[in-house]
């Protein structure tokens, strides 16, 4: 149980019970942050039809965003002698799991097993993206940039909510962009060995070096190595002061991407 709750941005269609030991707040934006969970803010409504009994050990607080619709049922009460009764229609719900690769190369959809909720939805966040979905699959979008990424799978019944989060690696390799020349779209730069924990060699083949620029990003798009004027179509990039982890190797052709690949430093 609750030792105080915080209650925002939900419209309750379904009945429900909630109960604290010492408050409940209720209102538009109630939550304060440090919180176990932040929720968004918006109006509290109690749908009509639908009836909802508060109880706590020392206070509810009806605080502005609470909004109560014609035909519905909201009891409160205060009984600081038996916070601790837990109603029969509170659900404890099962954390959704989700089901798919966390290192993807290619296009890629999630799902979750578990089928006993109403609804199911799906954000994924990461390198200045975010993407939305109410589903019950999630396909990953075929235009994300290498890097690490976070999904998160919500589930919801009877107005309660449950989730959990995956990390998903993007990484394209060998990617060559339809825009530039065929002498580069036929080229195909070699990078080894792979893993390695000081030294990776490129191989650049027939590019001509002048244009190309090598650029070193860790799985969350930061910038930790970048590498120009090549004096050989074959170059040695140490990377041995570099922590553990993966990281991405991308070629730059007047400022297009032409290559992508995945190294592991040991």
């Amino acid at each position: 149980m609750y030792s105080n709750l915080y209650l925002q941005n939900r419209t309750l269609t379904n009945n429900r019970d909630y109960e604290a030991s010492n408050s409940i707040t209720v209102g538009s934006n109630t939550q304060p942050w440090g919180t176990d969970k932040h929720q968004d803010t918006g109006d509290f409504i109690i749908s009509s039809g639908t009836k909802v009994n508060m109880e706590a050990g020392e206070s509810i607080k009806l605080e502005s965003g609470f909004k109560l619709c014609s035909g519905a049922t909201f009891k409160a009460s205060v009984d600081s002698d038996n916070p601790t009764l837990k109603s029969a229609s509170v659900e404890k719900l099962v954390i959704p799991s989700i089901i798919g690769n966390k290192y993807v190369s290619d296009s890629e959809t999630y799902s979750t097993a578990d089928s006993e909720y109403d609804n199911i939805s799906w954000t994924l966040i990461g390198y200045n993206t975010c993407y939305d979905a109410d589903a019950s699959e999630f396909n990953l979008p075929d235009e994300l940039k290498n890097g690490q990424y976070t999904l998160i799978c919500k589930g919801e019944k009877n107005g309660q909510e449950a989730a959990s989060s995956k990390i998903i690696v993007v990484s394209k390799s060998n990617t060559i962009k339809a825009d530039i020349s065929n002498a580069l779209a036929e080229t195909i730069i070699t990078v080894y060995p792979n893993p390695t924990n000081n030294i990776i060699t490129i191989n650049f083949g027939e590019l001509n070096i002048q244009n190309i620029e090598i650029v070193l990003t860790n799985i969350s798009g930061n910038i930790v190595l970048k590498k120009s004027n090549f004096n050989s179509n074959t170059y040695n990039l140490d990377i041995s002061s570099l922590p553990k982890g993966v990281y991405i190797v991308n070629a730059i052709n007047n400022n297009a991407n032409i290559f992508t690949n995945r190294i592991v430093k040991l």
